[in-house]
């Protein structure tokens, strides 16, 4: 499927993989500067002030990943795949891939 860019006048092809659910775009471009500019001003943009919110409030709770999974539905299913899944929490280790901006 082509999806028009919102940065510049192209089209891109949106590649997806029906068995493990991953979609990639083609061509990538570097899109360094929107990044920047949304971390910068993350605390004041559409969609990204609840995300500095919680990483205030992460810091000053007794237990991050409660709050934040009664914060939000993508959080509450982290928590509960970490509960199914992971037997031994005191030496369990997790990936994130594609978090966006560490702070």
């Amino acid at each position: 499927m082509n999806i028009p860019g919102t940065r510049n006048a192209h089209t891109y092809k949106i590649y997806h993989c029906p068995v493990c659910n991953t979609a990639f775009s083609l061509p990538v471009e570097d899109s360094s500067l929107i990044y920047e500019n949304i971390y910068k001003n993350g605390d004041r943009g559409p969609g990204y002030s609840r995300y500095w919110r919680y990483a205030r409030i992460i810091k000053i709770v007794s237990n991050p990943l409660d709050y934040l999974a009664e914060s939000h539905e993508d959080y509450w299913s982290v928590r509960e795949a970490l509960a199914i899944y992971v037997n031994d929490k005191s030496s369990a280790r997790i990936l994130e891939i594609g978090s966006g901006l560490d702070i």
